[in-house]
C-alpha cells in the first residue's frame, strides 16, 4: 500500500472511498481516526486522518454548490447603454465606485450587483482598440 502524507486531491479519492467517508461520518460522527481506519481496511491506498477529514469537508462544501454552473447573464445594446449612462453619471458626482452597483441595481430590473460589477469592469469600463 501507498502512503499519502501531503493533502489529498480530490481525484485521488475514488467513489466508493468517497461514499463511505460519508457513510461512517453520519454513522459514528467525527471519529476520523476510526474512519481513516475503516477507509483503508478496504483501499489500496494509506490514507491519514486530515486527509480523510479534509476530503470530508471537500465532499461537503461540493453538495452545498449543487455543483451549479455559472448564471449565463444576457445584455442587450440598451442595457449596455442604460448602464454606461448610469454609471458615467455616478462617476462624475463621487470619486469612488462604492455603492455605485447598489444604486444601479435599483434602476436594472433582472441583474445583480455582481452581473452589473462583472459587466462594467470587464467589457464597458475598458477604452475600445483604437478609440481615445
Amino acid at each position: 500500500m501507498g502512503i499519502r502524507k501531503e493533502h489529498a486531491p480530490r481525484a485521488l479519492f475514488s467513489e466508493l472511498e468517497d461514499g463511505m467517508i460519508k457513510r461512517l461520518q453520519e454513522e459514528v460522527g467525527n471519529k476520523w481516526t476510526y474512519i481513516t481506519e475503516r477507509i483503508n481496511e478496504s483501499s489500496e491506498c494509506e490514507w491519514d486522518p486530515v486527509q480523510v477529514r479534509t476530503r470530508f469537508m471537500q465532499l461537503e462544501i461540493e453538495e452545498a454548490d449543487g455543483h451549479k454552473k455559472k448564471r449565463r447573464v444576457n445584455w442587450t445594446p440598451d442595457e449596455d447603454a442604460q448602464l454606461i449612462s448610469l454609471c458615467k453619471k455616478w462617476l462624475k458626482r463621487q470619486t469612488s465606485t462604492y455603492g455605485m452597483y447598489a444604486h444601479i441595481v435599483t434602476k436594472m430590473p433582472g441583474k445583480t450587483i455582481p452581473d452589473l460589477r462583472n459587466h462594467w469592469e470587464r467589457k464597458l469600463s475598458k477604452p475600445k482598440p483604437g478609440r481615445m
